[in-house]
C-alpha cells in the first residue's frame, strides 16, 4: 500500500467517524474548517505526487470550506504555477499574503514565481520580505532563491550576496554551496569553487552532476589525479547518466 493510499484510506476514515457523531447542533464552522483541513491534506498529497489537475479539484474545495486558509490558498498557488497557470497562482498568492502578511514561506514562493516571470525587483522584495520576518526559521531558503534569482538575471555580485547571507544563517545549506560552487566555476574562481563543493559533498549526497564539477574543478586547478578520482566514481555510481557519457572519453587514471 503506498504512503498517499494510506494517507487517503486514513481521512476517509476520519470523515466518516466525524459523520456519524455529527448532529444538527454541531459548529457549522468546526465542520467547515475540517472539511477544509481534509481536502488540504488530500489537495497536498497529489501535488507531491505530481498529479496537479487533482490537486486543484481538491485544494479549490478547502478554499470554499475555509477562505481564510492561508495554507490552502498558497498551496492552491504552488500547484497553479506548477501548471502554468500563471494569473490564477498570483490571485492566490496574493490572496494568502492578504490574509498573513508576515507568512514567510509565501513570501519566499510568490519571490520564486515573481522571479520566473521576469519581475526582479518585485521578486527581490518579497525575499527580503521572507528572510526578515520575526521568528521564520527558514532564511537561508529565502536567500538562496534570491541568489538563485539574482544569477539568473544577470546579477552575479547580487547573488554571490545573497548566498552568502544564506550560509551565515546555516552553514551547511546544500543548495546554497552548490550554487556558489557552480557560480565560482563559471566566473574562473576554481579555489573557491573546489572549497564550496567539498563542503558540499560533506553535508549531501554526491550526484552526476556534482562529481562532474567536481572533475571539472580539478582539471581546471591541474589536480590530474584529483579529476581522475571523480570522474572513476561518476562512471561507477551513474554510468548511465549524460554526465557520465560526456566524460568517457576522459582518462580514469
Amino acid at each position: 500500500m503506498t504512503r498517499h493510499l494510506r494517507l487517503v484510506l486514513t481521512l476517509l476514515a476520519s470523515l466518516a467517524v466525524a459523520a456519524c457523531s455529527s448532529s444538527p447542533t454541531q459548529d457549522p464552522e468546526a465542520t467547515a474548517a475540517r472539511l477544509a483541513e481534509i481536502n488540504l491534506q488530500l489537495g497536498v498529497a497529489y501535488m507531491q505526487e505530481g498529479k496537479y489537475p487533482f490537486a486543484v479539484e481538491k485544494l479549490r474545495k478547502a478554499v470554499k470550506a475555509d477562505s481564510n486558509s492561508v495554507d490552502a490558498h498558497l498551496a492552491l498557488a504552488v500547484t497553479y504555477d506548477r501548471l502554468g497557470e500563471n494569473d490564477a497562482a498570483d490571485i492566490h498568492f496574493q490572496e494568502a499574503l492578504r490574509l498573513a502578511p508576515d507568512h514567510a514561506p509565501a513570501h519566499t514562493n510568490y519571490g520564486s514565481f515573481l522571479c520566473r516571470l521576469d519581475r526582479v525587483p518585485e521578486a527581490e522584495q518579497h525575499f527580503q520580505q521572507a528572510a526578515s520576518t520575526r521568528g521564520y526559521e527558514s532564511p537561508e531558503v529565502a536567500y538562496t532563491n534570491a541568489g538563485l534569482c539574482m544569477s539568473r538575471h544577470g546579477a552575479p555580485e547580487k547573488a554571490d550576496a545573497y548566498l552568502r547571507q544564506a550560509l551565515e544563517a546555516r552553514p551547511d545549506f546544500a543548495p546554497a554551496l552548490l550554487t556558489l560552487a557552480e557560480m565560482s566555476y563559471a566566473q574562473g574562481r576554481y579555489p573557491a569553487a573546489r572549497t564550496y563543493l567539498q563542503s558540499y559533498h560533506n553535508v549531501a549526497e554526491p550526484s552526476a552532476q556534482t562529481l562532474a564539477l567536481a572533475a571539472r574543478i580539478e582539471r581546471q586547478l591541474g589536480d590530474r589525479a584529483a579529476a581522475a578520482k571523480y570522474t572513476q566514481l561518476l562512471r561507477t555510481r551513474y554510468p548511465d547518466a549524460p554526465e557520465a557519457m560526456e566524460n568517457k572519453d576522459s582518462p580514469a587514471r
